[in-house]
C-alpha cells in the first residue's frame, strides 16, 4: 500500500465519519471552540488586572489630617513612622488647608 493510496483512505473515512456523526463532531468542534474563547478571556483579563496592579502599587499616596496648632514634635515623630518603611520613597510637605475648603466639623 502506498503513501497516496493510505492517505485516499484515511480521507474518505474521515468523510463517512463526518458524514455519518455530524452532530457528534459539531459539539466536539463547539466545546473546544468554547474551551479556548473562556481561557483566552481568563488570560486577557489575568494580564489586564495584573497591569493595573502593578500601576496602583506605584501611586499609593496617604493623607494625614492634622490640627492647625499641631506640636512639632508630632510633626517629627509622624516624619519618623513615614520614614520607617523600606517601601516608602518619599513624601511631600504637607500644606494648611482651611476650614472653607474641606469638611470641618463644628464644636458643640
Amino acid at each position: 500500500m502506498t503513501l497516496l493510496k493510505a492517505l485516499g483512505y484515511f480521507s474518505a473515512e474521515a468523510w463517512q465519519s463526518l458524514v455519518r456523526s455530524w452532530k457528534v463532531s459539531l459539539v466536539a468542534v463547539l466545546t473546544i471552540g468554547v474551551s479556548l474563547f473562556l481561557t483566552g478571556g481568563f488570560l486577557v483579563t489575568l494580564r489586564n488586572l495584573s497591569t493595573a496592579v502593578a500601576g496602583w502599587q506605584q501611586e499609593v499616596a496617604v493623607v494625614v489630617y492634622m490640627p492647625a496648632e499641631v506640636n512639632p514634635t508630632d510633626v517629627e515623630d509622624l516624619r519618623f513612622v513615614l520614614d520607617a518603611p523600606p517601601c516608602v520613597t518619599g513624601y511631600e510637605k504637607a500644606h494648611l488647608v482651611g476650614c472653607e475648603s474641606v469638611f470641618c466639623p463644628r464644636e458643640a
